[in-house]
């Protein structure tokens, strides 16, 4: 961030001091000396700020939670529906649902790295959704943390996941 601000005054300033034939052109160069600036403090804040963020200490912190809800289908079978899981070409998808204002919602998250997880546990069914960030949040304003997918934790009630094997020999 800072890298922005600094290339910014930095192109201004330059733009303004290059052109001395007029106020239009100090006008043009202030505009084409900013945008300049703004364009070189991106590219130093990719390449440098990253550089330093994969240095910074950072963690997992949770971003959001959600409860789930439990579906009862009209099928027959017994029982109640906290996640789904399937494949959409390579990649696992889990579908859930979710409270919202309006009414419940069906959401999906495509597990692309193997960053889902889920947890078994006595209490009401939620998704927990972290991300990699900083431990300090003043490292943002010259760095930028290491791009990691987020991180995604369902947790169900005890005894919700089964292990059921068919193996058939013939």
């Amino acid at each position: 961030m800072i890298y922005l601000i600094i290339g910014v005054i930095a192109g201004i300033i330059s733009g303004i001091r290059f052109c001395d034939y007029g106020v239009l052109n100090k006008i043009i160069g202030f505009v084409v000396g900013g945008i300049m600036g703004f364009c070189l403090g991106a590219l130093t804040w990719a390449s440098i700020g990253s550089i330093i963020g994969n240095l910074l200490p950072s963690e997992w912190q949770t971003s959001s939670t959600t409860n789930l809800v439990a579906l009862n289908d009209s099928s027959q079978i017994n029982g109640s529906f906290f996640l789904g899981c399937g494949t959409i070409g390579e990649d696992t998808a889990y579908k859930y649902i979710v409270n919202t204002n309006k009414g419940k919602q069906v959401r999906e998250i495509n597990a692309k790295n193997n960053n889902v997880y889920i947890k078994e546990y006595n209490n009401t069914p939620k998704i927990e959704i972290k991300k990699w960030e900083f431990i300090n949040e003043k490292y943002y304003l010259f760095a930028s943390p290491a791009w990691k997918d987020d991180e995604v934790i369902f947790y169900i009630p005890e005894g919700s996941v089964t292990n059921n094997f068919s193996i058939d020999l013939k």
